[in-house]
């Protein structure tokens, strides 16, 4: 899951509003678009925090696989609104998984003894709100 909302400077403060240009795209290892999620139109980002795949309209489809990069290109709909207000609440990753091919290469160590390590988390989240 992704999650953003609108930063909220006051009470009286009203939603950030971003032009239908403003697109997520997901590459894989290779910098190959895997998906982008689109806008059809312009759209207001709610304060409470909102899926990415619930406020795009277009490529929301999950799970995506085989992601390496997550591009986000945000714009203002106006000059009153800022990326900055673009606020993401979390990010939770999910199935992470080693590539089924093992990495035969020895490495090369200069006055230390090797340790052995595998990835063994099959998620994560980044920050909470």
């Amino acid at each position: 899951a992704l999650n953003v909302k609108s930063y909220k400077a006051s009470p009286t403060a009203p939603r950030q509003v971003f032009d239908q240009t403003s697109t997520v795209v997901f590459k894989d290892k290779n910098g190959a678009t895997i998906r982008t999620m689109t806008l059809n139109t312009d759209k207001a980002l709610p304060f409470d925090a909102i899926s990415l795949f619930s406020f795009f309209d277009n490529g929301t489809s999950t799970p995506i696989d085989l992601v390496n990069e997550i591009v986000f290109n945000i714009v203002p709909a106006n000059s009153n609104v800022s990326v900055e207000n673009w606020t993401p609440t979390d990010m939770t990753i999910t199935n992470v998984v080693a590539p089924p091919v093992a990495d035969t290469t020895a490495p090369v160590f200069e006055n230390s003894t090797p340790s052995s390590s595998a990835i063994t988390q099959t998620s994560f989240t980044l920050g909470t709100d």
